[in-house]
């Protein structure tokens, strides 16, 4: 699970930080993602995450799953199993 913070979307572009320890907001990383390619433009690792990519593509896939909403949400849960 993760949490996505201060999404916002700027034309084509929506990015958030996201925090994969929810009991330590200090952990965080950012991703950028263009909607039109569904491509990822730029990304920040959280810190001890680093083999652990995977949760760059389920925030990804959220960001792209909410980029049509208006208003976006402040704050998301990310759940998978």
């Amino acid at each position: 699970m993760i949490i996505l913070k201060n999404i916002t979307k700027n034309d084509n572009i929506i990015e958030a930080d996201y925090f994969p320890d929810i009991e330590n907001e200090e952990i965080n990383g950012h991703i950028k993602v263009d909607v039109a390619t569904s491509e990822v433009i730029s990304y920040t690792v959280a810190h001890g995450y680093e083999n652990y990519k995977f949760i760059l593509y389920h925030a990804q896939n959220d960001l792209l799953r909410i980029a049509h909403l208006d208003p976006l949400p402040a704050e998301r849960k990310v759940i998978w199993y």
